[in-house]
């Protein structure tokens, strides 16, 4: 039966059709089917017959006329014949591929046979491209859900725009391959059927890549185990993306006045964006069921949000900033009221539907009043810290190496705009950060760790700003007495609340009144000439504002008892705030006449005499290996205008708080 056939057979396949021939009896009888499965196995490797399998299954139309898709199915049909037994297998797997508008379409038919529906899918064809013309093929296509059905769409990026291709650049480097992790017997019958899920939509394919790497699971918070790859050294040596994620702040300051929210969170976001083919072969990942590489970005490699949170910008690009916020695949949309809600949603619902972008039914959630994203709950009167969050934080232990500080810091700091003076509070825990300095949990670590769960799990409600409306600022200049540290005062704030202020015209109240003629002054200093070219950014004012009606206070200028005059012994607290200003007075001849100078330099010179290092520098000046350093009439040492600070660690404290 295969006679006609074999006398083709030339060369190697000629030499291996006659040893063949050797192992039957009567090579006559050798039948067709016989002929072709034993000629595939030695000349065609199982693992290309899986990838072509594999393209057949995932064959598309996409863009091609109905007569090219029909031609390449029947190309494709050979390297599938499991797939393509039976009359009904090769109707099910060609209407599978075609276009979902002539898919639809064609569903509703009865076909004798495969030549029937393909002809019925050309007339089909023809008369869909005489509706909408030459030039109304899609560039993203085939992702479908039938009116009624819940199904699963299958993703096909198809031809997708070159400017929204993934792109895994990476920097000179060898492929990097590593061995599979060892997983349960569960998690391998878990697997299996996940890739065969993934191969059945086309996200992957089999793969001969020199790249490879190891996958594992986790446990979703509904129980479900979602499959990662472990893309970590890939992601080492990538290049990474220049569009960055936006900062969460920036994006929480537009929801002022909201009262309405809805959250939309999307199925398989990645999936939507296609890789480009030359670097398919680097998503590569092994397993105990072969090698397999994705055709579309997954989950875990390094510029993935990023690209992903670009294509998302760019389909909702006219409602960002109005009643939009996008996070990557998490979307909130926002309104003033029930009416304009509902216009809303169902602009954004249409744009993503038109972009065949699927939301995940279970992530979504509809005109709320509260709603909980980014860690945050978002309601009418503010944001607060989202309840789940706060008992996760009290119910931290305490740190017992550096990664657990690490790690518990990097949650209080996701939080910190909750928090005043955060950072003196932390600053115990900070500092077993650094470098070379060694773990130990001492009592002020201890008090800090214990101050920011409390903080943290008593925030506040804070206020949004309202971007439309002026701001007001009111300079507060305690403990600093000279015109360039109230200049200071008033620097310090702008920058603190820039991207508030720029843009926006603000109102700047001082009670030191030189402050307002500061614009017209006609001799400045370097210092004040710098800080005027950082103020002139701003769109602002500065008026004088009376002390007598500040509010708050400072301790020695509004105070009764401040006068030195009456005689009366001062109150405690106002002696302590003294001392904390490092002052002593001077007599002096008359009577009247009171000077206050800083004892700081006294102190300095008390700690030379004390300190070891101090003793060393006087050697090497009395041997002359130090020309730079003198000593003046009283014993003190400068390294030329500067003074000598011993290694004391309450001079050093104290010279950090005179200067601040």
């Amino acid at each position: 039966m295969c006679g006609v056939a074999v006398h083709q057979l030339k060369g190697t396949a000629n030499a291996w059709w006659d040893s063949f021939c050797g192992t039957h009896d009567d090579p006559a009888s050798i039948t067709w089917e016989e002929f072709t499965v034993a000629f595939r196995e030695f000349f065609v490797p199982k693992e290309m017959m899986m990838q072509k399998a594999a393209e057949f299954r995932n064959l598309k139309q996409g863009t091609m006329k109905v007569q090219e898709y029909v031609n390449l199915f029947i190309k494709m049909m050979r390297y599938a014949p499991d797939d393509t037994r039976t009359d009904e297998k090769k109707q099910y797997w060609f209407l599978q591929g075609l276009h979902p508008e002539i898919r639809v379409l064609m569903t509703a038919g009865v076909y004798r046979s495969l030549r029937h529906m393909m002809n019925k899918a050309i007339s089909v064809g023809k008369e869909v491209l005489d509706y909408h013309g030459e030039s109304s093929k899609r560039k993203r296509t085939d992702h479908m859900s039938l009116p009624g059905t819940f199904q699963r769409p299958w993703y096909d990026p198809g031809d997708s725009d070159d400017d929204l291709d993934y792109n895994a650049e990476v920097q000179g480097t060898a492929p990097i391959a590593k061995a599979p992790y060892r997983i349960s017997g569960k998690e391998y019958d878990e697997l299996k059927r996940q890739l065969d899920e993934l191969l059945e939509k086309g996200l992957i394919r089999c793969s001969v890549s020199p790249w490879g790497a190891p996958v594992l699971f986790v446990k979703k918070k509904d129980g479900s185990m979602r499959l990662c790859i472990d893309y970590r050294e890939l992601n080492a040596v990538t290049l990474k993306s220049k569009c960055l994620l936006p900062r969460i702040d920036d994006l929480l300051d537009q929801l002022k006045e909201a009262k309405y929210f809805s959250k939309i969170g999307l199925r398989s976001g990645y999936h939507q964006i296609k890789i480009r083919e030359e670097d398919i072969p680097k998503t590569a990942f092994v397993t105990r069921y072969g090698h397999h590489e994705f055709t579309v970005v997954p989950s875990g490699l390094t510029n993935a949000p990023a690209y992903f949170m670009n294509l998302m910008n760019l389909i909702l690009k006219e409602e960002l900033d109005q009643f939009v916020v996008v996070f990557t695949d998490d979307i909130l949309i926002y309104s003033k009221t029930y009416e304009e809600h509902g216009k809303h949603l169902r602009v954004v619902l249409e744009k993503l539907c038109k972009n065949q972008l699927f939301r995940k039914f279970s992530k979504c959630e509809f005109l709320l009043e509260k709603v909980a994203l980014l860690g945050h709950v978002f309601t009418a009167e503010g944001v607060l810290v989202d309840p789940n969050k706060i008992e996760a934080v009290s119910n931290w232990k305490t740190p017992r190496n550096v990664t657990e500080i690490r790690s518990f810091l990097g949650l209080a700091k996701y939080y910190r705009r909750f928090i005043e003076n955060f950072s003196k509070i932390a600053k115990p825990m900070t500092e077993l950060l650094k470098d070379k300095v060694s773990f130990e949990w001492n009592d002020k670590c201890e008090k800090s760790f214990q101050c920011l769960k409390d903080k943290l799990t008593t925030t506040p409600v804070l206020t949004l700003p309202d971007l439309q409306k002026d701001f007001v600022l009111r300079a507060h200049e305690e403990k600093y007495p000279t015109h360039d540290l109230e200049l200071a005062a008033v620097v310090h704030a702008l920058k603190i609340w820039r991207h508030y202020l720029l843009g926006n015209k603000c109102d700047i109240y001082t009670d030191h009144k030189s402050l307002k003629y500061i614009f017209t002054q006609s001799e400045l200093n370097m210092r004040q000439r710098r800080w005027l070219e950082l103020i002139k950014d701003y769109e602002l004012e500065i008026h004088y504002h009376l002390g007598k009606a500040n509010v708050v206070a400072d301790a020695l200028s509004r105070k009764s008892y401040c006068n030195l005059l009456t005689g009366e012994e001062l109150p405690t607290e106002l002696c302590a705030e003294m001392d904390q200003l490092t002052l002593d007075f001077v007599t002096t001849e008359q009577l009247n006449e009171l000077r206050v100078r800083c004892t700081l330099e006294d102190q300095i010179r008390q700690a030379q005499k004390d300190c070891p290092s101090i003793a060393e520098l006087k050697e090497g000046m009395e041997k002359g290996l130090l020309p730079d350093f003198r000593t003046d009439d009283r014993g003190t040492i400068w390294l030329k205008e500067c003074l000598c600070v011993p290694l004391d660690e309450g001079i050093r404290e104290s010279i950090l708080t005179y200067a601040h």
